[in-house]
């Protein structure tokens, strides 16, 4: 029988972590955003408004979607 490695390479192991971090951001966006969004509906003034939009561009720029 031959004695395989399963150990993961440094590429992979950078992937994965990179990966990590990546959702890790997205998800602390989107809680922004959401924060941001109930602030604006209990009081929709222009303050929370931009609050809001700034929230929005910052997740919607994490995704890296070219332009």
């Amino acid at each position: 029988m031959a004695n395989k490695s399963t150990s993961l390479g440094v590429p992979a192991v950078l992937a994965v972590v990179a990966t990590a971090y990546h959702v890790a951001t997205l998800v602390a966006d989107a809680e922004s955003v959401l924060v941001n969004l109930r602030r604006f509906q209990a009081d929709p003034r222009l303050p929370n408004l931009l609050r809001l939009l700034l929230a929005e561009g910052v997740f919607i720029e994490d995704f890296g979607l070219p332009d």
